[in-house]
């Protein structure tokens, strides 16, 4: 799954203060075999011509 953030004061505002701790929800949790506990995070450069 990639998701995109605005900083990573947005990430800790949703995830917590550990940026590595991936966020599972229990209702995901209940239906998955399998999923990572961890993240990693890269930086996106974007540019718009307008």
């Amino acid at each position: 799954m990639v998701t995109l953030w605005e900083s990573p004061e947005a990430i800790r505002d949703f995830a917590g203060p550990d940026l590595t701790a991936a966020v599972v929800e229990p209702e995901a949790r209940a239906v998955l075999i399998d999923y990572d506990t961890t993240v990693t995070h890269h930086t996106v450069v974007a540019t718009a011509d307008g």
